[in-house]
């Protein structure tokens, strides 16, 4: 793609970003999700995985959203959504994410312009377009070269490689 995932994670992991949050959940959504399991996995993932797995996998949806809603009520939390390809994700987990105006911070990756434009939370779609031909070339010769110059004779391959990739950095 044209690195959705990539973005988010750069940002996810940034030292600033990680002082800055209390706690940090990070939740890849399947096409086909399960609101029960999802839950579980954003509960679980604070290392503590078996033992709570157990103990969650007992209790109903309406009681994990409470649980998840206790859990970042007084917390400045980052929440990010990988994947999400439908809003209905969003529809039955927000009532789980307060909004104490705390700074907290929700992130979704979706192929899907539609899911970005329903989400609702203060924000905006930030899309992402693929690279043009000039900035894949120079991005080819940084992964290829690094600070060292580009042989003269390999500039034509370089551009019709970077013209192959069409605008995606991991092509």
């Amino acid at each position: 793609g044209v690195g959705k995932t990539t973005l988010a994670k750069k940002v996810y992991n940034d030292s600033s970003v990680i002082c800055n949050f209390h706690i940090r959940l990070w939740c890849t959504v399947s096409p086909e999700f399960n609101t029960k399991s999802l839950l579980i996995q954003i509960l679980c993932s604070n290392g503590k995985q078996s033992r709570m797995d157990e103990e969650l996998k007992n209790l109903n949806e309406h009681e994990l959203l409470h649980k998840l809603y206790q859990r970042l009520k007084t917390k400045r939390y980052l929440v990010v959504f990988d994947d999400v390809w439908d809003i209905k994700v969003w529809n039955e987990l927000r009532i789980s994410f307060p909004d104490e105006k705390k700074g907290s911070r929700i992130i979704f990756t979706s192929r899907s312009s539609n899911v970005a434009s329903q989400v609702e939370f203060g924000g905006k779609p930030h899309n992402l377009v693929p690279l043009s031909e000039k900035e894949s070339f120079e991005l080819l010769l940084k992964k290829v070269f690094g600070n060292e110059d580009c042989p003269q004779a390999l500039h034509g391959l370089g551009m019709e490689i970077a013209k192959k990739c069409r605008g995606f950095p991991f092509a």
